[in-house]
C-alpha cells in the first residue's frame, strides 16, 4: 500500500467520524428541542384538593381539560376513572378573584375541577391523560364564529382549536 492510499484511507475514516458526531449531535439536539417544547408541563399536587400544577409554556392562551386517569399495568397504561358529570374537567385557574378556564401565555397555577371530582387510585403508579387547545386569534377566530353562529353574539366568546394530547409525569400515591 503507497503513503498516498494510507492518507486516503485516514482521511476517509476522520470523515466518518466527524459525520457520526455530527449526527449525535444534531439527533440529541433535536430530542432536547422536543422536549423542551412541550405545551403544558403538569405535576399532580398530592393531598390538595386534587389539583394539579400546571405551566403553560408557549406564547398563546390555552384552555387545559382533563380527559381521564389512567394506571400502569404491567407496561400497559388503563383509563382508571373520568371527571364526573357535569363534564367535559376542564381545569380552571384562580384569575383577579375569579375562576377562569384558560391559562395565559407562560403562566402557571393550580388547575382544579370545579363541580366535578376525579377519583385517584390508593397504589400502584399513575398519570392524568389531558386536552390542551390554544385560543383562536385572527382569521381563525373569525372562521370559528362563522362556523358557531349561535356563539358569535355572545359578548367575549371564545374559541379554541388546534388540540394536542398530554400526560402528566408519572404519579405514585404516598
Amino acid at each position: 500500500m503507497h503513503l498516498s492510499d494510507q492518507a486516503l484511507i485516514k482521511s476517509n475514516n476522520n470523515m466518518k467520524i466527524k459525520t457520526t458526531a455530527v449526527f449525535a449531535a444534531i439527533t440529541f439536539g433535536l430530542l432536547s428541542i422536543s422536549a423542551w417544547a412541550q405545551t403544558v408541563t403538569v405535576l399532580f399536587i398530592p393531598r390538595h384538593d386534587q389539583a394539579f400544577w400546571i405551566t403553560n409554556n408557549t406564547d398563546k392562551t390555552l384552555s387545559v381539560t382533563l380527559t381521564k386517569i389512567e394506571v400502569q399495568v404491567g407496561s400497559e397504561w388503563r383509563a382508571y376513572s373520568e371527571p364526573t358529570q357535569p363534564g367535559p374537567g376542564t381545569f380552571y385557574f384562580m384569575h383577579a378573584h375569579s375562576n377562569l378556564g384558560w391559562l395565559a401565555p407562560h403562566e402557571a397555577g393550580y388547575g382544579r375541577l370545579l363541580a366535578q371530582s376525579i377519583s385517584l387510585p390508593k397504589t400502584g403508579v399513575c398519570r392524568a391523560r389531558l386536552n390542551v387547545e390554544e385560543q383562536l386569534t385572527g382569521q381563525e377566530r373569525i372562521d370559528a364564529a362563522a362556523r358557531h353562529p349561535a356563539l358569535s353574539g355572545m359578548e367575549g366568546a371564545t374559541y379554541w382549536g388546534h388540540p394536542v394530547e398530554i400526560y402528566s409525569d408519572e404519579v405514585r400515591p404516598l
